[in-house]
Order: C-alpha cells, then structure tokens, then sequence
C-alpha cells in the first residue's frame, strides 16, 4: 500500500501542535479487476497431485489458480515445465522446453473471445529462442477450432489470433519477440482488438465478432491441441471475461513494470 500523511500545524511560537492525517491507498494488481483465472509463479505451484509446492528445478505438475478453481495440470512427466526460483526480480517462474511441455485446463473457460465471451488477457513471459511457440491457445475436443491470443513469428514480432484466423492477414506482425522478458496485454471486445507488448500498443483494430462456440480445453505454452509449443518462462498468466477499462490498461502496465522490474 501506499500512505500518505498530511500535516496540519497550528499554534504560536510556544505552543504548537501538528496534527496527522494518514491515507492508505492499496495498491493495484490484477486480481482488482475480477479474473476467470489468475496464476503466479509466486503462489501455489505443486511437484505433485497432493500440493507438495515445488523447489527449484522441480517439474511442475500443478499451477493453482488463485482466482477460481481453473487450475492447469500436468500429469505426465516427460511433458512437465520446471519450476526455476529466482528468473526475474528475485521471482521465479515456469520454464517450457518449446518441445513437448504444456499444460491444460479441461474447463471450457469463457474469457477473450474463447466461448464467445469478450475479454482481457495479460502474461509476463520470457522468450528464450525465436521460435513460432505460441503461449497460450484454447481449442474444442474435435481439435478443429482454436484460439491463440498471440503466437510468435521467430524474431519477427507477434501475430494475434481470433478463432482460427489470424486478426488481420498472415503477412501481419507487430511488437518485437526478442529474446528476454516481456509484457503482454490484450483486450478483446469481439468487434475491437487491442494489443500491448511492453507497454506500448502495437494494434487496435475494428474485427469481426467470432460467436459462441465451444472451446472446451485451454493450455499454456502451446497454442493447439500438439503444436506451435512456446521455448521460454512464464512469471504470470491471467484472463478476465470483460474489457478493461483505459485506467485498468494503465494500471496493469505500471503493475508489470513495477513488480518484475522491467521497462
């Protein structure tokens, strides 16, 4: 939190009293905003089935989610991320081999465009290879219909997706998909799309609506059901299922910098 007192001095020269007000203001995080599902590598991330939280190095079975109960589980172990302490700011985070490891949530989630639902998504991710890994992605049982909020173009930039296509044409990218730490904010309003990499916004467009559809699995560090698997660390993922407010934007990019120490 943040205290700010304000003094009020009365008196004369022998007699002088000061009085204190203090005002504690809390400081924001995105779980303010009311998330569908919100995990921190500085939370409850397990080794196990039964919560055994993990130590560094270990691989990581299941990643709490601290908003609702849409926790992401690994249970087969060749496929497993490892939990790595102290990544970035003296935090840890959870480090994909960009081969095989993943891992899903089988509740069909309604947050950015996924099940119809407009919404926010936001991630601190590491990018330790240019590859075209995608971080996220959501698909239905058939495997026939996907979403990936943002895949990476191998050193080109960023392409962003609605429901199997991408946002504009396959020519498009934005931002950079450098090699280290980075922010990622998009907004999904079903007919608007916007998107921030590191604070600074590289689309706004006017889309088509995707409609209702159900999308039943969601899964971090692969966009679908057995490609586009993500080489690099993810610090904290979340989603919400409205769009945030020009404040919130603001307030959530402030809340990246400060926490991870980044630009």
């Amino acid at each position: 939190s943040v205290t700010l007192m304000v003094a009020n001095a009365t008196g004369g020269d022998l007699d002088e009293k000061i009085n204190y007000m203090v005002v504690t203001t809390p400081v924001f995080t995105p779980a303010d905003m009311g998330l569908v599902f919100n995990m921190r590598s500085t939370d409850q991330v397990d080794s196990d089935a039964v919560g055994t939280p993990c130590t560094n190095g270990q691989n990581v079975w299941t990643w709490q989610d601290q908003a609702n109960t849409n926790d992401f589980i690994q249970a087969t172990s060749v496929n497993q991320p490892i939990f790595n302490t102290n990544q970035i700011n003296g935090l840890p985070a959870i480090t994909f081999d960009g081969s095989n490891d993943s891992m899903a949530n089988t509740t069909a989630l309604s947050f950015m465009n996924v099940n119809g639902q407009a919404g926010t998504f936001g991630c601190m991710f590491y990018i330790s290879a240019l590859n075209s890994g995608s971080i996220f992605g959501a698909y239905g049982n058939s495997g026939l219909s996907y979403y990936r909020p943002a895949r990476l173009l191998s050193g080109s930039g960023f392409q962003f997706f609605k429901r199997d296509e991408s946002l504009t044409t396959a020519t498009n990218v934005y931002g950079s998909d450098s090699v280290g730490w980075h922010y990622l904010l998009i907004v999904d309003g079903g007919t608007t799309y916007d998107a921030y990499v590191d604070g600074v916004q590289v689309v706004t467009a006017a889309t088509s609506n995707v409609g209702a559809q159900v999308l039943d699995n969601s899964v971090l560090g692969r966009g679908t059901a057995s490609a586009q698997n993500f080489n690099g660390k993810i610090a904290e993922v979340w989603g919400l299922s409205r769009v945030i407010t020009s404040g919130e934007i603001a307030d959530t990019n402030n809340y990246f910098q400060t926490t991870y120490n980044v630009p």
